[in-house]
């Protein structure tokens, strides 16, 4: 694999566990600021990021010369043939380089 390109590949177990934490505590972050709700209240009413991977949800690693520099998230309803993308996240230094 040419270690230039960008590649996909499915979180290890660990890796699994931190990037679900870090999506769950962006999403009550973000979500507090827009409602004014607090995060305690969220964190009562929403539970805990996944603690695994389910059948319909797709996770990748997003890696730039063999360094993780983000990842994804997608949801997939084959009953009505949709996806939904939870959460894409790029390290800030890799954003808008087209």
């Amino acid at each position: 694999m040419n270690n230039d390109a960008i590649a996909l590949r499915k979180p290890s177990e660990l890796e699994f566990g931190s990037i679900s934490k870090f999506s769950f505590e962006n999403f009550i972050f973000e979500t507090a600021q827009s409602t004014g709700e607090s995060i305690e209240e969220l964190k009562s009413k929403l539970g805990n990021a996944p603690s695994k991977i389910y059948e319909n949800d797709i996770w990748y690693v997003i890696a730039y010369k063999n360094i993780n520099i983000g990842f994804l998230w997608i949801q997939l309803n084959e009953k009505n043939k949709t996806a939904f993308g939870y959460d894409i996240y790029l390290e800030s230094k890799f954003r808008f380089k087209g």
